[in-house]
Formats: C-alpha cells, sequence, structure tokens
C-alpha cells in the first residue's frame, strides 16, 4: 500500500502508537522497538512526500533521531547523556526545518518562555550541578533547543510566514509545546520528585507531538 495521503499517514501512525499501548501494557512495561516503531515509521513516511527537500529532510532526520535516542534511554541505564544528546539533535533538524522562514520576532512570548525555563532549570538542577554535571547541562541544552523552536513557531504564527499557511503554524507550536511539557516532565520526574502515571503521561504526549509536528510541516511546505 502507497502512503502519500498525510491522513493515511497519520492514522498508520495512529494504530502503531496504539499497539505499542496495548502490547507495553498501556506503557508499564519496557518495550524499546514497539515504543519507537511509530516515530520510525512517521520518518520513513515522510520521505516519499512532496514537500520542499529542506523541511522534509530534516523533519525525517528530527524523527529517526529522537526514535534512536529514546531507544538508547530505554535500553541504556548509563546511555543518559548520549540519548540527551541525540533528542537535542533531534529538536535541532526540526528547528533547522522551519527556522529560515520566520522573519520576525515575537518578543513578548520570549518572557514567559524563558521564566519557565530558568525556573525549570533551578528548580531541578539547583542543587545537583556539582553531582552530575555532563548530564546537567546536556538537559538543560536540550531542554533551551526546544525553548528556541517555540519561539520560533510562535513568532511565525504571530506573524504569519512567507507560505502563508498560518493553521499549520498553529499546529507547529502546539506540537512544540507538547514536547516542552513531555520533556519537563522526564526532567522533574528523574531530578525533583516521582509523576503518578508518568511512563503513559510523558509517551502519549510524546506521540501526538510527532504527530502533530508531522503534520505541521506537511501541510506548510
Amino acid at each position: 500500500m502507497h502512503f502519500s495521503n498525510p491522513v493515511q499517514i497519520l492514522l498508520l501512525y495512529s494504530m502503531l502508537a496504539f499497539v505499542s499501548y496495548i502490547e507495553s501494557h498501556e506503557f508499564r512495561d519496557e518495550a524499546p522497538f514497539l515504543h519507537v516503531l511509530p516515530v520510525i515509521t512517521l520518518a520513513a513516511l515522510t520521505l516519499p512526500l512532496t514537500m520542499e527537500k529542506k523541511p522534509k529532510l530534516c523533519t525525517a532526520a528530527s524523527f529517526l533521531a529522537l526514535a534512536e535516542g529514546h531507544y538508547i534511554q530505554i535500553v541504556s541505564r548509563r546511555g543518559a547523556e548520549w540519548s540527551c544528546v541525540l533528542i537535542a539533535i533531534s529538536h535541532l533538524f526540526y528547528l533547522a526545518s522551519f527556522v529560515s522562514y520566520v522573519r520576525k520576532i515575537w518578543y513578548q512570548i520570549c518572557v514567559p518562555i524563558i521564566i519557565c525555563y530558568f525556573s525549570l532549570i533551578y528548580h531541578c538542577f539547583g542543587d545537583i550541578y556539582w553531582s552530575f554535571p555532563m548530564l546537567t547541562v546536556l538537559n538543560a541544552l536540550q531542554i533551551a533547543i526546544i525553548c528556541g523552536s517555540l519561539i520560533a513557531a510562535a513568532s511565525l504564527w504571530r506573524w504569519n510566514s512567507a507560505t502563508g499557511a498560518s493553521q499549520a503554524d498553529l499546529v507547529r507550536f502546539i506540537g512544540l509545546l507538547l514536547c516542552f511539557g513531555c520533556s519537563s516532565l522526564v526532567i522533574i520526574s528523574r531530578f525533583g520528585v516521582r509523576i503518578d502515571k508518568f511512563s503513559f503521561t510523558t509517551k502519549t504526549l510524546s506521540y501526538i507531538a510527532q504527530g502533530l509536528l508531522f503534520l505541521a510541516n506537511e501541510r506548510a511546505f
């Protein structure tokens, strides 16, 4: 079956995510390949689409890097640093897919995002920096890239883009907002306090976010 329609792609993606949910007993069991398979599929099905070359390649690369980062995060307890690097690279790829279309920064949105960023970093890392300096820096960098992407996406939505795809810009902003929420929960749970239904919440947010990010770039480019 040839998947050239974004609705078909998102339907398959959703079905694979649901299979992952069922087979891992509501995301409670560690099933690394099942958990990353939906995102890998999304990357593979992005490449045949008739999008502009740079956004298409950056979007697919973003999904692949994210899948590898999450896989390492699950299978290797000592691979936390490498996982952070890959997830940060994933967000950089996605930022590269649309940042060239930003014509004007929405400065009013920068203030709350920056406040949220530093509040999160201080809350989670204020007392443990010297115990885990590398892991702290990498996690802070990963969140910083997401915040930068949020500002770029919000600016694109606020001032519209050269493509004129305002609805896609809003979808992208919401997707990145979910990414920020998901990454924040991961860091809070790891370095702050344990969160009830952590695995279910973060995996659900991540799957929804990646679906929205795919849809936004497919519609815009």
